[in-house]
């Protein structure tokens, strides 16, 4: 079994991103040191003084901090592009050094002129700082006066953190102001897209049905004791679509509504952020072999299916092992097929619909329980660490290692829709990003222009630990990437 998949399994990720920045809410500062190596003790003595302001969120990157075997040149424009503050270094040295010369300092300034980030020129040692493009930039210490002038170098360092200070205080008040107009403008649009889609969704023709469904409530009972399970019946609407060969797909009306995304269990599920989610359909089940089978058959789109890419096989069983690719062909075909346009969900929608108006961290409650949904419930033992098969105060339970027929287990959420903790995991529209901060907030996929970029993935599947399966919780696998516990579900609009 490789890492891979064990990483998946707990939530422990080997090898995580590491050219990528760390995951900041919208509370923490990044600074960025641009430096010469010939200045490496100033640069530590200014270090030093700099750590106070970890307190107050305001965190310090350099780069003796880069991972062994990692792209240091990929590292190091990752950081600086992300940075909020960039403090350069200025010695003769600094401002000889080809890499400061042509890489740091031309992509540092830009920023600045953008209003990216705020750059602090540090002098450090005497030299010709002022006949260069940083001579229009506010320097530091007070007065521009080089750190190795003062006879208090202590108080020279305190004055740059003084600096240091009131610059975050500016990338915050820019920040509260970039939210607050991007929400405004996101709010503009989606009421115009709300506008249109309830237009359209009282011209279209498109028969619903009533259906019931139980659902059920978990109360902790602590690891010694077994939950409580409250079951109550519901009722949903939903459209049937006829594949073909008397396979069936059944989309369930999501409503529109706004609610609070992420949580504050991972950083990369921060910050927990306020979404508003017009009206579509979703699939009541992941894609199940069957389904997947017919629409194999259909006419290519772009790239060739497998008609049977499963390690578990049967007919009701999720389908599993394919890429996102392969998801997006599926789709493709599919609304070749209806007319109508079927696609992945984006994450947004995938957690609303998962939560199903619930606040917790499983849409059942407080925890979970093996008797309700196909995940490990023992401990996973990884990298020297324990990963429990229960979660908070809930009971441990069996570890099926495989997948289930979906709709096993009888009950769905509140909307309507089964498996959506465990089983399988789910790819999402979205390209992975590290955190919520600047992400949509009107419901739509986050996507990049690289289409080689690595995918989201929700859910947990049957292969996961507990935690690993909240409504909140967020993978990614490469987008070629084929596992047992990868499956997906289909969405579309109101037209």
């Amino acid at each position: 079994m490789g890492d891979r998949k064990l990483e998946k399994a707990c939530g422990y990720n080997l090898g995580k991103l590491s050219s990528r920045p760390s995951p900041m809410s919208n509370d923490k500062i990044e600074v960025f040191i641009s430096y010469s190596k010939q200045d490496k003790e100033l640069r530590d003595g200014l270090l030093a003084h700099l750590r106070i302001l970890e307190g107050e969120g305001i965190i310090t990157w350099h780069d003796r901090q880069i991972l062994p075997g990692t792209r240091w040149d990929e590292e190091i424009k990752a950081r600086l592009n992300a940075a909020d503050i960039i403090l350069l270094l200025i010695s003769a040295d600094f401002l000889n050094t080809d890499y400061c010369k042509e890489v740091e300092i031309p992509e540092a300034l830009r920023r600045h002129t953008a209003d990216e980030a705020i750059v602090m020129p540090v002098i450090l040692r005497q030299c010709g700082w002022k006949y260069t493009p940083l001579a229009s930039i506010q320097a530091y210490p007070e007065k521009a006066k080089p750190i190795k002038s003062w006879s208090d170098i202590d108080e020279a360092y305190t004055n740059v953190v003084d600096g240091v200070y009131l610059a975050a205080t500016e990338v915050k008040k820019r920040r509260s102001q970039q939210q607050v107009k991007q929400k405004q403008i996101q709010r503009e649009q989606q009421e115009q897209r709300q506008a249109q889609l309830d237009q359209e969704a009282e011209s279209e023709q498109r028969p619903t049905e009533t259906f019931e469904f139980e659902v059920a409530t978990i109360t902790e009972g602590g690891l010694s004791k077994k939950p409580e399970v409250t079951r109550t019946r519901k009722r949903a609407k939903c459209y049937i679509e006829d594949l073909g060969n008397n396979i069936f797909l059944d989309m369930v009306a999501i409503p529109g509504n706004s609610f609070r995304m992420g949580s504050t269990e991972s950083d990369d599920e921060q910050p927990v952020h306020e979404v508003q989610v017009a009206p579509f359909f979703m699939g009541r089940y992941p894609i199940t072999q069957a389904q997947w089978r017919v629409v194999a058959g259909l006419p290519k789109v772009k790239i060739d299916l497998e008609p049977d890419p499963s390690e578990f096989q049967g007919s009701d069983r999720p389908v599993e092992q394919v890429s996102w690719w392969e998801a997006v062909e599926f789709c493709d075909r599919l609304s070749n097929k209806t007319n109508r346009t079927y696609r992945l969900p984006s994450e947004a929608e995938w957690e609303y619909a998962c939560r199903a108006g619930t606040t917790t961290p499983f849409h059942f409650g407080e925890t979970i329980t093996t008797d309700l949904a196909n995940y490990r419930g023992t401990d996973l033992e990884f990298a020297g660490k324990t990963y429990p098969g229960n979660y908070r105060q809930g009971p441990k339970g069996i570890f099926r290692e495989q997948t289930t027929p979906v709709g096993s287990f009888q009950v769905a959420n509140a909307f309507g829709l089964y498996e959506m903790h465990g089983n399988v995991w789910e790819w999402c529209a979205d390209r992975w990003h590290d955190s919520y901060n600047g992400a949509p907030i009107d419901g739509s996929a986050w996507l990049t222009d690289d289409e080689n970029v690595i995918r989201l993935m929700r859910g947990g599947s049957w292969f996961n630990t507990p935690s690993n399966c909240r409504s909140a919780c967020r993978y990614y696998s490469f987008p070629d990437d084929r596992y047992d516990d990868i499956g997906f579900r289909v969405v579309c609009g109101l037209t």
